[in-house]
């Protein structure tokens, strides 16, 4: 027998910002295993949130792992 768990959905919860200016990101569901984040070319850190000062548009990935490995 094989069980397939769920995929698990995050998405970044955030303010605008502008430029030089600090912006904290937050990922949701904040009750995983844990939360890797990047931006190209660059991590971030773990936790469910991080403050960032972007001094160009850049963009921002979460990865997270439940329970279950997924």
């Amino acid at each position: 027998t094989v069980n397939v768990n769920p995929k698990t959905a995050v998405s970044i919860m955030a303010l605008s910002s502008c430029i030089n200016q600090p912006v904290t990101l937050t990922a949701d569901p904040a009750n995983l295993l844990s939360y890797n984040w990047a931006t190209i070319g660059q991590s971030l850190g773990n936790g469910t949130s991080i403050t960032v000062t972007p001094a160009k548009p850049a963009n921002y990935f979460v990865w997270a792992l439940d329970n279950n490995g997924c």
